[in-house]
């Protein structure tokens, strides 16, 4: 199993339970896409991009493409997808569920 495809699968185990349509993370612990990502990869939902290594940037940013690729629209961002209001948690896990299908991970 490549990463992308392990990191898309963890985040996404996260967000079964944890998500929030709202901000990064709320003060529950709750993350949406970007935070779960970053949580995989970073080590936390909030982080300094500034301090990240390029390495993991580009990891995440893999990631995102490839979450990006099944938004009804491509050129969307994941953060204003996931925090619209007709957004809801089921759309996430399918968003993920598509990406992961299309890597081969399901």
């Amino acid at each position: 199993m490549n990463e992308t495809v392990q990191d898309l699968q963890a985040a996404r185990d996260i967000l079964v339970d944890h998500w929030c349509p709202t901000g990064l993370q709320d003060t529950q612990g709750n993350v949406c896409i970007v935070g779960a990502l970053n949580k995989v990869i970073f080590g936390e939902a909030h982080f300094g991009v500034r301090t990240a290594e390029e390495e993991l940037l580009e990891r995440r940013a893999r990631s995102m493409n490839a979450l990006r690729e099944h938004l009804p629209n491509p050129r969307s961002q994941l953060s204003s997808w996931n925090d619209h209001k007709s957004t809801e948690h089921q759309d996430v896990l399918n968003l993920f569920d598509k990406a992961l299908a299309d890597l081969g991970g399901l």
